[in-house]
Order: C-alpha cells, then sequence, then structure tokens
C-alpha cells in the first residue's frame, strides 16, 4: 500500500498522467466488482471516480489545478486497498489481476529506485527525469516546435496508453492466472523497449 502511494506521486509528472493512470486502474476494478457482484467495492470506486474526473477537466491539458503529494498519497492509498481487498473478496478473481491493473505505476516505482541505487550512488527516493513519462515529453519537446503546453497533455496521452493496455487485458482474462503474468511480462517487455528507443533518440537528438 505504501508502495503504491509512492507510485501515483512519482507518476505525478504531466497533466492527467496520474489522475487518467488511477480513472482507468478504478474503472477496471470496477468492472471486475461489478461482474462478480460487489457492490461495496464498485461503490467506493465509483466515489472516486467521478470526482476525479471532474478534477481532470482543469487538470488536463491546461493544467490550472494539480493533485499535489496529498492527492496523489491518498489515490494510491485507495487504489491499493481495492488492489488488496478485491480478489480476497472474490475468489474468481485472481490476484495477479490486481497485479497486472497496478503494473504500470508500480514497475515504474521499483524501476526508478533499481535505477537510482545503480547510477553512482543516487538515493533511491531523488527525483531525476528518467521516468517513462520525462523521456517521452523530452523526446517529443526535441522533435516538436511546439511549446510545452502541446507536449505535455501529448505525452500524457501516450503514457497513458500502458495503464489502458494493463486494464483492458486484465478485464478480459481476470480468472486466467497464467495470461496475466503473461500480460505482466509482455508489458514490462514493452515498457523497457520504448524506453530504450526513447533513450537512444535523445542520445542522437543532443
Amino acid at each position: 500500500i505504501a508502495s503504491l502511494s509512492n507510485a501515483i506521486n512519482m507518476i505525478d509528472g504531466l497533466n492527467g498522467l496520474a489522475g487518467g493512470a488511477v480513472v482507468i486502474m478504478l474503472s477496471a476494478f470496477c468492472f471486475l466488482a461489478i461482474d462478480n457482484d460487489d457492490v461495496t467495492i464498485v461503490t467506493v470506486a465509483l466515489a472516486i471516480i467521478f470526482p476525479l474526473i471532474g478534477f481532470l477537466f482543469l487538470n488536463f491539458p491546461h493544467g490550472k489545478i494539480f493533485l499535489g503529494d496529498g492527492g496523489a498519497y491518498f489515490l494510491g492509498f485507495m487504489v491499493a486497498g481495492i488492489a488488496v481487498i478485491l480478489p480476497e473478496r472474490n475468489s474468481d478473481i485472481s490476484p495477479f489481476a490486481s497485479l497486472l491493473i497496478i503494473s504500470f505505476p508500480f514497475y515504474e516505482l521499483v524501476r526508478s529506485m533499481i535505477r537510482r541505487i545503480a547510477s553512482n550512488g543516487t538515493k533511491a527516493f531523488e527525483p531525476d527525469d528518467k521516468h517513462l513519462h520525462s523521456l517521452f515529453h523530452a523526446v517529443i519537446s526535441q522533435k516538436s516546435s511546439t511549446s510545452n503546453f502541446n507536449t505535455n497533455p501529448v505525452s500524457s496521452i501516450l503514457v497513458l496508453t500502458f495503464p489502458m493496455a494493463a486494464a483492458i487485458w486484465t478485464v478480459l482474462f481476470f480468472n486466467d492466472r497464467s495470461l496475466l503474468a503473461i500480460g505482466f511480462f509482455v508489458l514490462i517487455f514493452i515498457y523497457e523497449t520504448i524506453a530504450a528507443l526513447l533513450v537512444r533518440s535523445l542520445l542522437k537528438g543532443s
């Protein structure tokens, strides 16, 4: 729970990214809860989704308001709680379903901590500009003549394809542990491939 709270805060670097990712993840949990007649989880998920959609109207694409640390930590806490409770309450839902739904922010956190520790003794929790969303933004800014106002939301939309793909895959195969595990590792492979291509593009353009 603490890890995912930090993970949501970590991806809160572009307009609409953290909020959009949470809406996608909670929507997936909500769908699974509806399919399993878990009214409590549906109610809690919707109670967060609808206000968050209202927030996104002001956060994306213009960035008039922001989540801040408190908002990001709260959303991470709620998503993590649902991720733990849903498969516990519903035996038809594999715990791997929860893992795949939260895989993007969770993997971003784990990868960032490993990267920071491995890079010249940088502390694990010190911020840097090597997150996937940072790389997307840097490459798009490098190759585009538009202002930061435009590159920010475009980068966010591209990154949101990761939690969206994870959510769709989970909804389709929520009770098949093998396919869920395959989806998790495929997502990591695609993440690493795209990250490597973005880094290479930045090096070529510098």
